[in-house]
């Protein structure tokens, strides 16, 4: 069991509706909105019921969901194989390919535009990193809507597979992959530039105390 699968159930199974709620909020996107900090102290009203009736409860539990089979069955390394069919993640072409070599070191390169970024986004969502983008953006130059997709292509156990992605889905043979570029560097580093380490999740336990106390300017 891993950090993160941890502080989920943990949340879930030990702590209040309303703070196993926010733990949700934070594990989604450590910096809440000025809207979600008002309906966490919607939340914390409704479970004291000191409510008003217009003030109404939205909590939902945090969730550690991963596709596919369980992860400690792989006997080998995961390889990635290739990311194909990207429908509408930047300005990624559909029928647009990357393929990965299963030895050595697979270079990519490109001029600015050509979708470096994005496929590193897609990524950093499918496998684990210390920094996800909440939101992924769509091609501009098309019509905005929510069907994000890519398909990716693995191998297990010496067996090709392949997975539909979507964001905020996650694979349990594709987390074993570590993903990491300049901005899950910045996570380790602290206001003096020194390298620090928090396993994945616990750094909500860094805003939990801030958002406690915008909920008690509340009450």
């Amino acid at each position: 069991m891993n950090s993160y699968q941890t502080i989920v159930e943990w949340a879930s199974k030990e702590l209040p509706e309303w703070e196993a709620d926010l733990v949700r909020r934070l594990l989604e996107d450590s910096h809440l909105s000025p809207e979600q900090l008002e309906q966490v102290s919607k939340n914390a009203l409704h479970a004291f019921d000191i409510n008003q009736s217009s003030e109404t409860k939205e909590c939902h539990p945090p969730a550690y969901v991963l596709e596919g089979s369980d992860a400690s069955a792989t006997s080998s390394p995961i390889k990635l194989c290739e990311i194909s069919l990207v429908k509408n993640i930047n300005a990624i072409h559909c029928d647009a390919k990357l393929p990965f070599g299963h030895s050595g070191i697979t270079l990519i390169y490109g001029e600015n535009g050509s979708g470096k970024s994005g496929y590193s986004r897609i990524l950093k969502n499918a496998c684990f990193a210390k920094h996800v983008e909440s939101n992924l953006l769509c091609n501009i130059y098309k019509p905005k809507t929510n069907d994000q997709s890519a398909q990716i292509v693995f191998i297990k156990n010496d067996s090709r597979e392949s997975w539909t992605w979507k964001p905020g889905s996650s694979h349990a043979d594709l987390s074993l992959i570590n993903v990491f570029d300049t901005e899950c560097g910045k996570t380790l580093l602290d206001s003096n530039n020194r390298v620090t380490y928090k396993p994945r999740g616990a750094d909500i336990f860094d805003h939990i105390s801030q958002v406690i106390e915008s909920v008690k300017s509340v009450f």
